[in-house]
C-alpha cells in the first residue's frame, strides 16, 4: 500500500481506498504489482547501458588501442604544423625568401596554419568519440582522413599554381636575384606533389582498413 495525494484536496490517502475519506472524491485503485518504483527503472536503465559498455571481446582490440595512440600523435602534429604554417618553417629556413618572392604563399599557408589547428580539435573529437565507444566514432575517423587529403590535394594545386602562375614575372623582373631561390621553390612544388600522392593512398588504405575493422566490431560501438 502506498499513500497519494487526493486529486481534489490534496490530502494523503490510501491508493487502496475506493474514496477520499475527507471530501468523497472517488480515488483510482493501482495495483502495486504493476508499479515500477525510481529505483528498479533505474537500475534496468544502468543494465542496458552496462551491456553496451562491456565491449565483447570476440575480436581483437590491438588495432584499436594503436589507433588511439596514433590520434594522439596526430594532435601534437596538427599543431606544430599549424605553427610551421603561420611563420613559414615549413620552408626549412627560405620562409623569409619564398614570401618576398611570391607574397601570396602567404595567404596560402595562413589557411594551412587555421587548417592544421581547426583539424587538431576535429582529431581530438574522434579520439574521444573512440575512446567512449560512441556509434560515430568510425564515421569520424573515415571523413578525418577524407579531409586531410583533401586539404593536402588543395594546398598542391594552389602551390604549384601560384609558382606557375609568377614564373614569369620572376623572371622578368628579378631573375638574378631570386634565381636560386625559385630553384628552391619548385624543388620544395616537386616534394609537395610526392608528399599528396602518399598521403591520398595512405588515407585511401586507413579508410579500407578502418571500415573493414570497425565493422566486425559494431555491436561495442553503441553509445
Amino acid at each position: 500500500m502506498a499513500l497519494i495525494n487526493c486529486p481534489e484536496c490534496g490530502k494523503l490517502v490510501s491508493n487502496q481506498a475506493s474514496a477520499c475519506p475527507n471530501c468523497g472524491c472517488p480515488i483510482k485503485r493501482v495495483d502495486a504489482s504493476t508499479e515500477e518504483s525510481p529505483t528498479m527503472s533505474k537500475l534496468s536503465s544502468t543494465d542496458r547501458s552496462a551491456q553496451c559498455a562491456v565491449p565483447k571481446n570476440t575480436h581483437s582490440m590491438t588495432w584499436y588501442v594503436l589507433l588511439k595512440c596514433i590520434l594522439v600523435f596526430g594532435i601534437i602534429l596538427n599543431v606544430f604544423d599549424a605553427m610551421a604554417y603561420f611563420i613559414g618553417a615549413h620552408y626549412l629556413g627560405l620562409g623569409y625568401e619564398f614570401y618576398e618572392m611570391l607574397p601570396i604563399l602567404r595567404s596560402l599557408d595562413v589557411f594551412g596554419g587555421v587548417f592544421c589547428f581547426v583539424m587538431a580539435i576535429f582529431t581530438f573529437i574522434v579520439w574521444y568519440s573512440l575512446r567512449n565507444y560512441k556509434v560515430i566514432g568510425p564515421k569520424l575517423l573515415t571523413i578525418m582522413y577524407i579531409a586531410n587529403a583533401v586539404f593536402n590535394a588543395i594546398y598542391m594545386f594552389a602551390f604549384s599554381s601560384i609558382v606557375e602562375r609568377e614564373r614569369i614575372n620572376v623572371i622578368s623582373q628579378n631573375w638574378f636575384l631570386y634565381q636560386s631561390y625559385y630553384t628552391d621553390v619548385i624543388a620544395f612544388s616537386n616534394k609537395i606533389e610526392v608528399w599528396t600522392i602518399i598521403q591520398i593512398v595512405v588515407a585511401i588504405i586507413m579508410i579500407i582498413v578502418n571500415y573493414l575493422y570497425f565493422k566486425k566490431r559494431s555491436d561495442q560501438f553503441c553509445f
